[in-house]
């Protein structure tokens, strides 16, 4: 059985009430109750005694998969999210992260696009554009579509075009339509972030370092470092920043244009207009948080 839960596409999420109706008049059920609690447990009930794998896709949150569990040992659900939904570790969850393409496997997916010989023949070029892609499998489908609906363009074109940072989404996305575009996927997280962790987002979007802390987000957002580990485990919660050592985080290649994008487009009411003026790469100096817990301001130090 297979659901898609909506809970990263346009529009709102579908809720769990509705999935479960669906459910148990797939498996007969010809009538079913209204509440959802009541839906929850005639669906374990009737699934226990089956054998029977249920696909979950494209989950919010896990208080909007648990009602959709099934009950008995000869069940498998599957859950598949943009976050971590680490809450349905409590029902007993195995996690998977899947992590990006490495480079030969982007190559392949190329060419099963575009075809081996065209990617033989660019071999250069088409490696470059999938080390671009950074391995985002959506990224590669659409720069693999784009290749294959101008089979006469040559791949270094495509190449030239990915290479300007500044313009790398708009290239990738140009063959996407509907909510199939790196952007749109990447806007569809960010709007559900909170207000601190968004303005967070921005400001690490806009610094000149692959890798950050939470003291240096702490002091990019002039806040207590208390305020920026919650709204770091926030991000990180959202996979829109990857924890990638003992206190040390960095963005997706994409991810990171993407929020550098949104900090140029957008002024935020509560902190005032973000800003890209260099700064030094050197340590930041934090001053002491005030009584309000937000800090008294920061300067960059040699």
């Amino acid at each position: 059985m297979y659901a898609d839960l909506r809970g990263h596409s346009v529009g709102d999420p579908v809720r769990p009430g509705e999935i479960l109706g669906h459910f148990l008049r797939a498996l007969g059920a010809r009538s079913v109750p209204t509440d959802l609690a009541e839906l929850a447990s005639l669906w374990r009930s009737r699934s226990a005694g089956l054998r029977i794998a249920v696909v979950l896709d494209n989950a919010l949150t896990a208080a909007q998969v648990r009602p959709l569990l099934t009950g008995g040992p000869g069940t498998l659900v599957v859950v598949t999210s943009r976050r971590r939904l680490t809450g349905l570790r409590l029902d007993g969850a195995r996690f998977h992260p899947l992590g990006v393409l490495g480079a030969s496997a982007g190559v392949e997916l190329l060419s099963q696009s575009i075809g081996a010989e065209r990617v033989a023949d660019e071999l250069p070029s088409a490696q470059q554009v999938v080390a671009l892609c950074a391995g985002l499998p959506l990224a590669l489908c659409l720069a693999s579509a784009r290749l294959a609906s101008r089979p006469r363009q040559p791949l270094r074109t495509l190449a030239r075009a990915l290479a300007q940072e500044a313009g790398r989404l708009a290239a990738i996305d140009a063959a996407g339509e509907g909510e199939t575009t790196v952007r749109k996927a990447l806007d569809v997280s960010y709007a559900v972030l909170s207000t601190e962790s968004a303005f967070l987002y921005r400001r690490l979007g806009v610094l000149p370092v692959r890798t950050f802390d939470a003291w240096t987000a702490a002091a990019v957002c002039a806040e207590s470092l208390e305020w920026a580990e919650r709204r770091l485990d926030e991000l990180i919660e959202a996979n829109l920043v990857e924890d990638i050592g003992p206190d040390t985080c960095r963005f997706h290649d994409l991810v990171r244009i993407h929020a550098r994008d949104r900090a140029v487009a957008e002024t935020s009411s509560l902190y005032g207009a973000p800003t890209t003026r260099p700064w030094n790469r050197g340590r930041c100096r934090c001053r002491t948080p005030t009584t309000s817990g937000r800090s008294a301001g920061w300067t960059p130090s040699g």
